[in-house]
């Protein structure tokens, strides 16, 4: 799982950027990303994860919880894409619901003012709803060609 950039952002300090989202090592990416020359906010890597999608989408560590959170604030009021998504289709709100980033995706879905994706790809509860004139009635023998 490496990083690369787009033609848009050909900055080598891409690459450097996730590797320093994956490593929870958020002051050095906020670093990076104050001291690039372009806009590097929203590029995006092979998997066309952003930062705030990489950011979202690494796995809860207690110790760096709080420093994953002042990174995504960081990257919100820096004005990164917070409804891009990813090759998968899958945007940085998702993310943060499955990896338990709770905090994370409030913010997230009351910076879009909307409801999660994640929450409505949920398939609704099965209701078998049976055919009265066909009921089965135990001890009655039928054919298959009865109903």
């Amino acid at each position: 799982m490496g990083s690369a950039a787009t033609k848009e952002h050909n900055n080598v300090c891409v690459p450097s950027l996730f590797h320093a989202i994956r490593n929870r090592k958020f002051k050095n990416a906020r670093i990076l990303i104050r001291n690039s020359k372009d806009v590097i906010i929203n590029c995006v890597d092979f998997e066309g994860h952003t930062p705030l999608i990489e950011a979202c989408r690494g796995n809860r560590h207690s110790k760096t919880e709080s420093e994953r959170e002042q990174f995504v604030n960081f990257l919100l009021q820096n004005g990164c894409d917070i409804s891009k998504p990813d090759v998968y289709g899958w945007t940085a709100v998702m993310y943060a619901e499955e990896k338990q980033h709770y905090s994370i995706a409030a913010k997230l879905n009351r910076s879009e003012s909307k409801t999660s994706c994640f929450k409505q790809r949920v398939d609704p509860p099965f209701d078998f709803i049976q055919n009265e004139e066909h009921v089965h009635v135990p001890g009655e023998n039928h054919s298959v060609l009865d109903f």
